[in-house]
């Protein structure tokens, strides 16, 4: 499909547009007062992103030979329901959403997990360059997670692409140093996952850190009750209380940090 082809191509283009866009954005009417020395913050995390990005390519690759295999023998469910192509990418995509929903509570509650994935919320500075801060570590544990999943749920590269051209702008607006009108946060944040209702999982109280696992649609948090109401979101503070330190926030230290035990 020309579409499909044409949305695949143009994500890479997309992440640097979308970051640049939100990183002037938050420069000019930013919510919080930006850290003191956001040069160095920035640079920190461009290289964490960097590395990301670089485990992205290698594992994205993998996934799409990953279900091509998986069409041609018609594994998983969505091969096997044989329903017509449009309806089919809006299932996966939903799917898709529910599969990482599950990853990411267990990326929470398992203990081995949750030190790779800290990675990500150890920043206390939120702004547009943490959407992407991840350890590459976790980029490969979720392959391989989705290699599984996948299988079961038999996505195709369609629904996957249209998942991701989704994903990206809202992983910005989440993450992104900005307040979005009253109205916005309304309405389409009763479907999607926008910046108030992510930033209460980047809370550095355990409570709502360990809730709002949704990474594009509301609907699971709702449904599962992992959510909380009427979160005062401009009171709370982000990161781990446990490495607020400027020496934790080295690249040395977050390529670390699931190393560590505490």
């Amino acid at each position: 499909m020309i579409v499909i082809d044409t949305l695949n191509n143009l994500q890479p283009a997309a992440i640097i547009f979308l970051l640049g866009f939100f990183f002037t954005l938050e420069s000019f009417i930013p919510h919080i007062t930006p850290p003191g020395n956001r040069l160095k913050h920035t640079l920190r995390n461009l290289i964490l992103v960097l590395l990301c990005f670089a485990a992205n390519g290698v594992t994205g690759l993998w996934l799409k030979v990953w279900i091509g295999v998986l069409r041609e023998y018609g594994w998983g469910l969505m091969n096997a329901a044989g329903l017509d192509a449009p309806l089919s990418i809006i299932a996966g995509v939903v799917l898709i959403d529910l599969d990482s929903y599950c990853s990411h509570i267990l990326f929470h509650r398992v203990g081995w997990l949750w030190r790779v994935h800290r990675v990500h919320h150890s920043d206390s500075e939120l702004d547009s360059t943490s959407a992407l801060r991840f350890h590459p570590l976790e980029t490969f544990i979720q392959a391989i997670w989705r290699t599984a999943t996948f299988a079961l749920i038999g996505v195709s590269v369609s629904s996957l692409v249209v998942f991701y051209s989704i994903l990206l702008p809202l992983l910005f607006i989440q993450h992104a140093n900005i307040r979005l009108p009253g109205w916005m946060e309304r309405y389409l944040g009763a479907v999607f996952v926008l910046s108030g209702w992510h930033k209460v999982h980047h809370s550095d109280e355990q409570r709502y850190c360990d809730s709002h696992y949704g990474n594009a649609f509301t609907v699971w948090d709702k449904l599962f009750g992992t959510s909380h109401s009427d979160v005062p979101v401009h009171r709370l503070s982000w990161g781990l209380k446990e490495f607020n330190n400027d020496r934790d926030q080295t690249v040395k230290s977050q390529m670390l940090l699931p190393f560590r035990t505490r």
